[in-house]
């Protein structure tokens, strides 16, 4: 009977094990594996100095802001910043369309801006789970016309 009692609550905790296992595993780069909504929740990097934040963003007359990514199928989205005004009375949301494309590890997202402006990054996926993605971004040296450099690691949660 102990050996009975014994077998089962260790296949049960191989089982559970194996579950967490698999939630946090490395996925691959894919627009099926991105698809959904990334909210922000740390940013860290360094430019003029190292810097590390959390998010939301609190500023000093309590506005807070972060940001989403909504991937959707076939590399279209939205990109949507939240926050307050009015010394965190007001809320606001702001949305943009983008489009994306991955290739390899490398995620390139371009956006229009209500003023026709249109932005384009390209991130390094340096991980991706169910229910986390982290992207790297670069310049060494470029268009800053000083030599300047400068690195950035966002990470993201799944909210949807």
């Amino acid at each position: 009977m102990k050996k009975l009692i014994f077998c089962a609550a260790l296949f049960a905790a191989i089982t559970f094990a194996a579950c967490s296992d698999d939630d946090e595993s490395n996925l691959p780069a894919t627009e099926a594996n991105i698809v959904g909504t990334w909210k922000i929740v740390h940013e860290q990097g360094y430019d003029d100095g190292t810097w590390s934040e959390d998010f939301p963003l609190l500023d000093d007359v309590n506005h807070w802001w972060y940001w989403t990514y909504t991937f959707d199928e076939g590399g279209t989205g939205t990109q949507t910043e939240y926050g307050t005004i009015d010394k965190g009375k007001v809320k606001y949301a702001d949305s943009w369309k983008l489009n994306y494309s991955i290739s390899g590890n490398t995620l390139t997202i371009t956006i229009w801006y209500d003023d026709d402006e249109v932005e384009e990054e390209s991130y390094q996926i340096k991980s991706l789970t169910k229910s986390q993605l982290v992207l790297f971004a670069s310049e060494y040296g470029g268009d800053w016309g000083d030599g300047g450099s400068w690195e950035n690691t966002m990470t993201y949660k799944r909210i949807k």
